[in-house]
């Protein structure tokens, strides 16, 4: 709104609400955008598209796409950090199932009878010859025992307020900041939030797709209390169905992250292994053949390699970016020389699909329901409670 040129960093927005309302604004100001989907602008991408449209593997049915994301990189399916400053009846609310509350509970009918009220019965010394019982919850509580004892003051130069933003107010934790917000309820959106700008970029640029007509998801568990989550799972699959275009088939685009792949594509010869550069990549499935790719729309290939034939007589019309640097095109774009390779009005579209994932997956809830999704009114009719999801609450002083 201040008229001034924006380059964002993936993920474009929180939630669909966020990236339309951007997207919209970006028109009335007529300002120079780009998300920071860095593939968009690569060679990979933009031959994909070519070739897809060439009709080389055929129609297109389906698309798998798959990360390691989190693993590696940040931790999800956490629960949250108890208030240091808490009094402890608070701090135990906090902490979730299994939080520190309950660490001295020997069993759960002693923590339920705590629960109600009563007094505990006292319990016997623990046997030290006795190993302890390593179930999940006792590995939450070692989990929030560890961050209790990390330093949990901002650190010098750090506006903890201004880093929430329009998040909820909560303590610093260094488990949030930096870059580990991505896996978090209150920052981030999760694996498919995060990479999906770079590996579902590339079916939703070649195939001309807008956004789905349902979304089924599912999940490990989420971190922290299932009706208020902390993190997200560690590892998500979605189905989005997308419907027909014009000449081309209705398609389903698969997603699985927290390192799970897809079922072994046809085509691929049995002594080829499925791409995984950077830890992940996607597989279009033709009517006639394969096209897979690795992170970022990197070197795409074509199964059965009979198909490389064909190819070559595809020609490149789709403009290149110079040197394929994302952040100069829109440098150049902001100086009136050429256009950005990914503006928020092609960008907002991509980020919702990949948000319906998320939101989907928390409006199903622990069944797995197939969301329904009308895209000209942002809602779920076949799930009305899971509208909340497609917008955010804002913390008192922001909002939009």
């Amino acid at each position: 709104k201040a008229g001034k040129h924006v380059y964002v960093q993936k993920p474009m927005a929180y939630s669909v609400h966020e990236a339309r309302t951007m997207a919209r604004t970006a028109r009335e100001m007529r300002v120079v955008t780009q998300m920071g989907n860095q593939g968009h602008s690569m060679e990979g991408t933009r031959r994909i598209r070519e070739l897809i449209e060439a009709g080389v593997i055929g129609p297109v049915r389906e698309v798998h796409i798959y990360t390691d994301r989190p693993q590696r990189f940040w931790a999800q399916g956490l629960p949250r950090p108890a208030n240091p400053n808490a009094p402890p009846a608070a701090a135990a609310g906090a902490a979730g199932r299994g939080g520190p509350a309950q660490a001295g509970a020997a069993t759960g009918a002693a923590a339920a009878s705590g629960g109600r009220g009563g007094t505990p019965p006292a319990q016997p010394a623990p046997d030290p010859n006795v190993p302890a019982q390593w179930n999940v919850r006792t590995v939450e509580r070692a989990v929030l025992e560890a961050m209790s004892k990390v330093q949990q003051t901002p650190p010098p130069g750090l506006d903890w307020d201004l880093f929430l933003g329009p998040a909820k107010e909560i303590p610093y934790h260094p488990v949030y900041h930096p870059f580990a917000w991505r896996g978090w309820v209150d920052f981030g959106v999760g694996a498919l939030g995060d990479m999906g700008a770079h590996l579902v970029d590339q079916p939703y640029y070649a195939l001309g797709l807008t956004q789905p007509v349902a979304i089924t998801a599912s999940s490990t568990p989420w971190g922290g209390p299932a009706a208020d989550p902390a993190s997200y799972p560690v590892a998500t699959t979605v189905e989005y169905e997308f419907a027909a275009r014009a000449s081309n088939p209705a398609v389903k685009i698969f997603w699985y992250d927290g390192n799970l792949l897809p079922p072994r594509p046809p085509f691929l010869p049995d002594d080829v292994a499925v791409p995984r550069g950077d830890g992940g990549g996607g597989i279009f499935i033709g009517d006639k053949g394969i096209l897979t790719y690795e992170t970022y729309g990197r070197n795409p290939k074509l199964y059965p390699e009979s198909l490389n034939e064909a190819a070559a007589l595809v020609p490149k019309s789709i403009p290149r970016i110079a040197m394929e640097q994302h952040e100069m095109n829109w440098a150049m774009a902001c100086k009136g020389e050429g256009q950005a390779s990914s503006p928020f009005d092609y960008a907002a579209g991509l980020t919702e699909t990949m948000l319906l994932g998320i939101a989907a997956l928390r409006a199903a809830g622990p069944n797995g329901k197939r969301i329904i999704y009308d895209a000209a009114n942002m809602t779920f009719p076949n799930a009305p409670e899971g509208n909340r999801f497609l917008t955010r609450e804002y913390r008192a002083g922001w909002s939009l």
